[in-house]
């Protein structure tokens, strides 16, 4: 039962990789031409948002599909990462991490949601579980391969 959802694992693993570098490089990148403190406030200021606008968008995932809102997590964060293909400028640095704010607040939600749906009661705690080991291996993968990144990004 729990092996038909491999692919769901997979996309956990990898979503939450590249979301766990994405966040763990807005600090450095920021503060190539930006204060700390401003970055700070930058990432600060997108957790309120997540705090203000959770409830509000469980409501609107309620009623429009957490699924559909998984899919729409997923462009939102790759439209988060073309910002920097751009180039590294405040304006795509702040593009990024306005657009990332809105990713990670459906993210949560959603990958709950999908994990409560199609679990039965008597693995519900199976799948729970493996659900938080594919998003812990993705943020144990992301550390691993930080110091590559910061490595290889331009100066």
């Amino acid at each position: 039962m729990l092996k038909r959802f491999m692919p769901f694992w997979i996309f956990l693993l990898f979503f939450k990789l590249a979301g766990s570098i994405h966040y763990s490089l807005t600090s450095p990148y920021g503060e190539r031409f930006m204060p700390l403190w401003i970055v700070g406030l930058l990432m600060g200021g997108g957790s309120i948002v997540q705090l203000l606008l959770d409830v509000p968008s469980g409501y609107i995932m309620d009623r429009l599909g957490y699924l559909r809102f998984l899919k729409i997590t997923t462009a939102i964060f790759l439209v988060a990462t073309v910002c920097f293909m751009f180039g590294l400028t405040e304006t795509t640095y702040v593009a990024s991490i306005i657009i990332s704010t809105f990713g990670w607040l459906f993210f949560g939600p959603g990958i709950n949601a999908y994990a409560l749906t199609h679990s039965t009661r008597g693995n519900a705690g199976r799948f729970m579980s493996l659900k938080d080991v594919s998003g812990s291996m993705g943020v144990v993968l992301a550390s691993v391969a930080l110091p590559l990144v910061l490595f290889i990004s331009p100066s």
